[in-house]
């Protein structure tokens, strides 16, 4: 099974992660986000908070951005991509 992460966990990403967490498909959901009581939230359902973005790319197979700004997502991206992810390859799909 994989870990799945997600960075961004408002109104959207939290709907997004809880319906993964709730498919019990994934070893693990991890989530990343600047507000502490949006991760607080899905921590409660069983999500597991990542200290990192750092941390995020070093464990999880997929991970999903929902932030709001295209700069965010190059930001984000960026800093996965520094991070050593554990899978190489990187897929982003824009709106």
């Amino acid at each position: 099974m994989m870990n799945v992460g997600f960075v961004g966990v408002g109104a959207m990403g939290n709907h997004m992660a809880t319906h993964v967490l709730n498919s019990q498909r994934f070893k693990n959901v991890y989530v990343y986000d600047l507000s502490k009581n949006a991760v607080k939230d899905l921590v409660k359902k069983g999500a597991k908070a990542s200290r990192s973005l750092k941390h995020l790319g070093g464990i999880c197979d997929v991970i999903i951005i929902m932030v709001g700004y295209d700069d965010q997502v190059r930001q984000v991206v960026t800093d996965l991509a520094k991070s050593n992810p554990k899978n190489s390859g990187v897929l982003v799909i824009r709106r």
